[in-house]
This record gives C-alpha cells, structure tokens and sequence, in this order.
C-alpha cells in the first residue's frame, strides 16, 4: 500500500471494488469530446502547414495569430470543432497534393472520428479502428518529431477496447453533461453569491425545472411547424408521389418552410439519408418541399445519384438524379433522421455536390 501510495497516490482501496459487475481500475470510457474535439482534432488543425496560398482561405474563425502561439486549442466550442472537421477537406482539400502526408493525419483522424461518434459500430471494425489509431499516432511522431504526443493521443488507443466492453462511446461522451453544466455556470456569475452556492443553485435549478413543467417548456414537441401556405393537395407541384396514396386529392394540405421534430429542424434543401443498400452505399436526397397534412409531415424530396467516395475530401460525391424523381418519405421512413451536410468545393472545376457524414454509417442504424 506505501507503494501505491507513494507512486500513484492511491491511499486505501475502493469501495467500487466489492461491486460484482464493475471494478474502478477495469471499467473505463472514453470522452471523445474533450479527447478528439478539444484535444487531438484542434491540435492537428492548427500545426497544417496552410501555406501562403491558403492565407487568406482559411477557416474565418481561426485567426492567425491563433494558429501561431504555442497551445494546442484553436479557441472553439466541442460543436464548432465537429462543424470544422467536417467541412475543413471541402475547405482546403483541393488545394492540398494528394501525396501530403500531413493531409493524410487528418484524414486518418477523420476515419477514426467517423467510427468513435458512431452511434451504433459493429465488432469488426475495431480491428480496423485499432490499425488507423496506430497508424495516426505513428505518422503524427513522424511529422512533428520535436512535438510530445499528447495523454489523449494515448487514450485513443484504449477506444477499440472500451466500445468492446462498454458499446458506441457516443453514447457515453460529456457533451450533454455540459450543455447541463452551462446552466449553473451562468446563474453562478449572474447571482453572485457563493455563500453556500450549492444551495444557491439547486434552488435556482429546481425553480426552472418547476417553470417548465407549468408552461410546458421543457419538453421537445413531436412537430413544430414554421410559417406555411395553404392549399389543395392536387394544387401542389410533384404532390401525385403523396395524392395516391388518398382517395381526397382536394384536400387542404400546408406547404412548411421549416419544420422542427424533437428539437431537429428540416428545411428545403437539407440533404437526408434515406436508405443503405446492401453494399452499404447510402441513398442521398434532398428535400424540395415539407408538405403537413393530418398534422404529419410529408417531405417531397429529389434523389441524389451516388457517383464515388472520394478519399482524398473524405466525402461521398453525388448529382441531382438526371430523371429529377421526386419521392416522397416521412421522418419514421428515413433510414437517419439527422439532416448531413452537403456543399461543394472550392476547385472552379468541380460541379458536384459533395456530402460529409458525421459518422459511419450502419445498415442497421438504431
């Protein structure tokens, strides 16, 4: 015990330990967020070397003087880290050789991105997760050799075990826990009174709780609608893909600008996922209308056609469908009700739409 005391500050065993099922030195997680978003993913953006020709074509909330002083954080929030590693190869990645071996860093952290914010990854790929955490620490010695790995480089390599033993380390990170904790941080420098402050906020906290509860704030409503139009149904341009599927083509439908499920806002021109075939290729649309009739929401959207995955954007690469086919599909019929960005790239040259996912994609994504 005076080992242990003296070398890892362990002074007496833990009563965690008689616990059947966890055991406190066994049982770990990972926290991608201040892991990957507030630790590895700025510190790897920020040592690119841009060079003078993307000066001026960098991220407009990354300032010089920030990419130039010697910490390892670009001044972001967690979500604003995830936006830019998303969209940072449609950024720069047409001006990056395709034999960069520090574009090829943050490719490799990308992958492994898609895989750890997975809510749902399947067992063989931790193999494969395992490899590109190897190679990505390897290649970062190699690249900035007078750089010290830092410790949550160290923890991306326990990530393959942890989903193993614990599941999708999504489902565990500190996000939500920090959007709570925001909270008390605010009413802790607005009140300003830290005599017995716990009792201060508690108080606080449970008088807001009983706020929404009484105006029925506090929980996501199944379906906001925006403002709209009204019409008839045969009136409404592609509405034969709803209409026969109702005797009644003259009834009153609304035409939505914007609709909000459970806190996720839809609008024309946002890109879904509608479907994965059984090569796991996904199925791109993008919304045209939001149609409410009988108080659900219709999204007449046009199909995508999947041309490549482009390795080097780390971006699916697509075209509006030659046919323009508009299909029509509800929120419950989507294969992911979460909205993916799509956009295009800087190279004049380059016509197509481009896709980024947040994460890997599961055929069974539930």
């Amino acid at each position: 015990q005076q080992v242990y005391k003296a070398e890892f500050g362990i002074k007496v065993v833990s009563i965690l330990k008689e616990l059947k099922y966890y055991h406190p030195a066994k049982n770990d997680t990972g926290d991608i967020m201040h892991d990957i978003l507030e630790g590895i993913a700025p510190l790897e953006i920020k040592h690119f070397p841009y060079g003078l020709t993307l000066q001026d074509k960098k991220p407009s909330l990354i300032t010089e003087n920030r990419l130039k002083d010697n910490s390892s954080l670009l001044g972001q929030r967690s979500s604003q880290t995830m936006t830019l590693i998303i969209v940072l190869p449609l950024l720069i990645g047409d001006k990056v050789p395709s034999d960069s071996e520090h574009w090829k860093l943050l490719l490799l952290l990308l992958k492994i991105s898609n895989i750890v914010f997975s809510p749902a990854v399947h067992k063989s790929d931790m193999t494969y997760l395992a490899a590109l955490i190897a190679d990505h620490n390897s290649l970062f010695k190699n690249l900035f050799p007078n750089k010290n790995l830092m410790y949550k480089h160290h923890r991306l390599t326990h990530y393959p075990s942890l989903i193993l033993k614990n599941g999708p380390l999504a489902r565990m990170w500190c996000m939500r826990f920090e959007a709570k904790h925001n909270f008390f941080e605010r009413i802790a420098h607005i009140v300003c009174n830290f005599r017995n402050i716990a009792y201060t906020l508690a108080f606080c906290h449970q008088l807001a709780q009983c706020s929404q509860w009484w105006k029925k704030t506090g929980f996501k409503q199944s379906l906001v609608v925006g403002t709209f139009t009204e019409t008839l149904l045969y009136l409404v341009p592609n509405g034969e893909t709803i209409s026969s599927h109702f005797a009644d083509k003259h009834v009153v439908v609304y035409i939505a600008n914007f609709i909000e499920a459970y806190g996720t806002v839809y609008k024309p021109v946002m890109s879904l996922i509608a479907d994965i075939n059984e090569h796991g290729e996904p199925t791109f649309i993008c919304i045209d209308k939001i149609v409410i009739m009988d108080k659900k929401a219709h999204l007449l959207c046009l199909n995508f056609r999947l041309i490549q995955f482009d390795e080097h954007l780390h971006s699916y690469t697509v075209t509006c469908d030659d046919t323009n086919t508009v299909s029509c599909y509800t929120l419950d019929s989507l294969h992911d009700y979460h909205p993916v960005f799509s956009g295009t790239c800087y190279n004049p040259n380059c016509h197509f739409v481009h896709i980024s996912l947040r994460h890997t994609l599961c055929a069974d994504n539930t």
